[in-house]
């Protein structure tokens, strides 16, 4: 079974404290060019991915794009888990106020799979040297191999796999 095959991530080279979020599944389609501060969203989100691959019921990840903000949240939903991605107009990211570009469901397995490769094609694609220079920040180096660790077991634990799960 192709688990991650209607979700497609994509992270972009940084360049200049910038990089570009793409997340796509079906006719949906979220993209945004994230700043580096205040927030290191590449390991936020390795470190969001780390957490849904474990379990956790809610993680949010700020995407800052100066003067807006988008925010990932993965939340569990029964044996599934749910992707959202909300615009903000500004930081303060209050209730009401937000925009949702993007919602889907999806088997855990398959969402962090996604993630995970898109994840591994940047580190694959840029040096860790010219990534830090490029984004002001390290790649998420040892974040994303606990990553692949628990991709490999959860992968192994099969299609019964759940959030939360063994």
């Amino acid at each position: 079974m192709t688990w991650s095959a209607e979700i497609n991530v994509d992270l972009g080279r940084p360049e200049s404290g910038w990089i570009r979020f793409a997340i796509s599944h079906g006719d949906q389609v979220f993209s945004t060019v994230a700043s580096n501060t205040p927030y290191d969203s590449v390991a936020a989100l390795t470190q969001a991915v780390v957490e849904v691959a474990k379990g956790s019921d809610e993680v949010t990840v700020p995407l800052v794009e100066e003067p807006c903000e988008a925010e990932l949240q993965f939340r569990k939903a029964g044996d599934c888990m749910c992707l959202s991605v909300t615009a903000y107009p500004d930081h303060r990211r209050m209730a009401g106020i937000g925009r949702r570009g993007l919602e889907l469901r999806k088997p855990c397995l398959g969402i962090c799979l996604a993630f995970w490769r898109a994840l591994r094609r940047l580190e694959a694609e840029v040096s860790s040297p010219d990534f830090e220079r490029a984004w002001g920040h390290p790649f998420p180096t040892e974040k994303l191999t606990e990553l692949t660790q628990l991709m490999q077991r959860m992968k192994a634990d099969g299609p019964g796999w759940q959030a939360g799960g063994a």
